[in-house]
């Protein structure tokens, strides 16, 4: 998406998406295992936070394909989309994933750190071994990965039925009439089911950008964004034992989870048409450049959060400032790093291998 074309509102609501994601990475699971507090903080967000982005991706879908008469604003074949793709989110995944790989690598050689990374997650393992469980989506060192690659065959799954089907209101809610039943069946494959969930929750984003004018009469989005926020809240006591509840937390995936995204959405967008205020700025910077603190983010707080880990211990008060500490540098580093991407003029080699290209804050609408 251009800057030309970008939809502030989308943009915000990114930017609240990647704010939740990293809050979400910076526990460590010996932090979580520790303090109920921290591991309740973690289960409340990870119940919607990747469906936002899957419901959004899908809204994006909708609105720069199509007209407000659903017919296409112009001639973009499947081949095209698929070629575009590729560039912009499978090459990037594969990229990243090699260079995650070498830095962990070196990282292991190193006297200093090789001794404060053993017995961690960061400690290195066969490179062969590591490619095939990336494929799995089990990437270790990096495991926030597996959204851009699953986001890349959900897009192409989604874009070739789109293309085959003439009638795209009923082949929509045929398609979330199936994938309703993919998540009450047990799969011990991790990519499978993570597919067919994020394709039903890009389905309801570009089925929600048929009515997005509807939206505007909902004068009690705060009302329905509290009520589904406390319905998340207490799903969230479920999460902690999800073994004993896996029906009932489905139940809220499959229903509650998309209304609790829809409810962001349709908030933060009324309260931009309405105000069209500079308050929210930060958020829409944060949204326009959430692909690259997304792929930059999870090293950094990895590393910064298993070795504060050992040198700060794990009361409650330590492991708080160390997750403060991990979500501030894992925004302000990428951010920096792009920057100097940009300073140096080497853009173009991180957008065509990486597809990163920083937005400055003054070019925030």
């Amino acid at each position: 998406m251009n800057s030309k074309n970008r939809v502030q509102w989308i943009d915000i609501c990114k930017g609240i998406g990647i704010i939740l994601v990293i809050i979400g990475h910076s526990p460590r699971d010996i932090m979580r295992e520790k303090f109920f507090l921290i591991d309740f903080i973690f289960n409340y967000i990870y119940l919607f936070h990747m469906p936002l982005f899957f419901i959004l991706s899908g809204l994006s879908y909708r609105l720069f394909k199509y007209n407000k008469d659903n017919t296409l604003k112009e001639k973009y074949s499947m081949k095209q989309f698929i070629v575009s793709k590729f560039k912009s989110l499978f090459i990037p995944w594969i990229m990243y994933t090699l260079l995650v790989f070498i830095a962990i690598f070196i990282l292991n050689q190193l006297p200093v750190f090789g001794e404060l990374i053993t017995n961690t997650s960061l400690k290195i393992e066969p490179f062969f071994y590591y490619i095939k469980e990336s494929l799995l989506m089990n990437n270790k060192y990096s495991f926030h990965l597996w959204f851009i690659y699953v986001l890349f065959i959900v897009q192409i799954i989604y874009n070739i039925v789109d293309n085959i089907f003439c009638d795209r209101k009923y082949i929509n809610l045929f398609i979330l009439f199936i994938l309703f039943f993919s998540f009450f069946i047990d799969m011990n494959i991790r990519l499978l089911p993570a597919i067919m969930h994020c394709l039903y929750y890009f389905c309801i984003g570009v089925i929600i950008g048929n009515y997005l004018n509807k939206f505007n009469y909902l004068k009690k989005e705060v009302v329905l964004f509290v009520i589904l926020s406390l319905i998340t809240f207490f799903t969230s006591f479920l999460r902690i034992d999800h073994q004993n509840y896996a029906f009932l937390l489905n139940v809220y995936n499959v229903i509650f989870c998309p209304l609790m995204c829809i409810s962001i959405i349709v908030l933060f967008k009324n309260k931009y048409e309405s105000e069209k205020q500079k308050k929210m700025k930060l958020l829409s910077y944060l949204g326009i450049n959430s692909y690259n603190i997304y792929l930059l983010h999870q090293p950094i707080v990895a590393f910064f959060g298993e070795i504060l880990v050992k040198k700060l211990g794990l009361s409650l008060i330590s492991c708080l400032f160390i997750m403060i500490f991990c979500i501030c540098i894992s925004i302000v580093i990428p951010l920096v790093t792009l920057k100097i991407i940009k300073l140096l003029k080497m853009e173009k080699g991180s957008k065509l291998l990486f597809n990163l290209k920083y937005v400055e804050f003054s070019e925030t609408e």
